[in-house]
């Protein structure tokens, strides 16, 4: 679910960035949007785009970050029409936030910043800001969740039949204590990788005279030899790369450094897997990420074709 919240729903964690930096200085209090009745001010949209200005080192006192400003504050104004959507599903349907749920998230929010109430309650006066304010962000943000809940999560279903399809297919991705040994050819931004990999291929020179002569990545001299692995340690690129590949054989490519590069599997230590059960709700999370996405994107499509939005910026 928090993944899901990323993908243009303002999380409270977001507020940890503190509004801050470009544009601040210049806040104009106009109307620039009217959703169902409800203002967007445009303060209400420089606060929320100060932190995204801020990141990217744009000032509204730099003629030539205007334009720039300008595709961040729509960009930004279009996520705050989708979050005022949100909360007036989440009060339609009662789907509020009482005081005491506020505060658990506030201490926990707190927490997870390791900073205070009271230098909280600082940072805010410094930008004009208090901790009403800042409560009332979490409270429609604990709403949104609490509609997300309602109207998505619970129509995105994952069978068990689908986790064991999953599991059979990518067995490999749940080994336990599986080792391999690597070598690793780095080829020049220049080089055609082809013919070199023919020829290793075809048995006309080994991978580690390959590397030796044409390899620009570490250990080319002693035929880029990495040694021995946990397979749990690889990175997702390479365990992708070398997936269904037998000692001897070359993995798919992969990106080294900005190049391309091969691993060679020198030799394999097979583990035993991690049972079905064991890493099922491993496995439920993983495909449900894409089904939510997908819903959450279709739900929020559905909100704004039906809304009555006026955008006046």
């Amino acid at each position: 679910m928090l993944r899901l919240l990323k993908l243009g729903v303002l999380t409270v964690s977001a507020l940890a960035v503190f509004v801050a930096g470009a544009g601040a200085e210049t806040v104009i209090n106009k109307i620039v949007a009217v959703v169902n009745g409800e203002i967007i001010t445009q303060y209400d949209l420089q606060a929320r785009a100060a932190s995204k200005l801020h990141r990217a080192g744009l000032s509204a006192l730099d003629p030539e970050d205007a334009a720039a400003i300008k595709k961040i504050e729509s960009e930004t104004l279009e996520d705050m029409i989708v979050d005022r959507l949100m909360v007036q599903e989440a009060e339609r349907y009662n789907l509020g936030a009482d005081d005491a749920a506020v505060d658990n998230e506030l201490r926990s929010l707190l927490a997870r910043m390791q900073i205070t109430e009271d230098q909280l309650v600082a940072q805010l006066k410094s930008e004009g800001q208090d901790l009403d304010f800042y409560r009332g962000l979490i409270r429609n943000n604990i709403m949104r969740q609490k509609l997300l809940s309602f109207m998505v999560s619970r129509k995105v279903v994952v069978t068990r039949q689908d986790i064991e399809a999953y599991y059979e297919e990518h067995k490999n991705e749940y080994m336990q204590d599986k080792s391999i040994s690597l070598s690793l050819l780095v080829f020049a931004p220049t080089a055609d990788p082809e013919p070199v990999l023919r020829d290793i291929r075809e048995g006309n020179i080994s991978f580690a005279d390959a590397v030796k002569k044409y390899s620009v990545g570490p250990a080319a001299s002693s035929g880029g030899a990495i040694g021995k692995l946990d397979w749990s340690s690889l990175v997702s690129q390479w365990k992708q790369a070398l997936e269904g590949v037998a000692a001897g054989g070359l993995s798919r490519p992969i990106e080294y450094d900005g190049r391309a590069a091969y691993l060679h599997v020198d030799e394999v230590i097979e583990g035993t897997v991690r049972p079905v059960d064991e890493v099922a709700d491993e496995i439920e999370a993983k495909l449900r990420e894409p089904m939510l996405k997908e819903r959450f994107e279709e739900y929020t499509r559905k909100l704004r074709e039906r809304a009555v939005v006026d955008i006046r910026l």
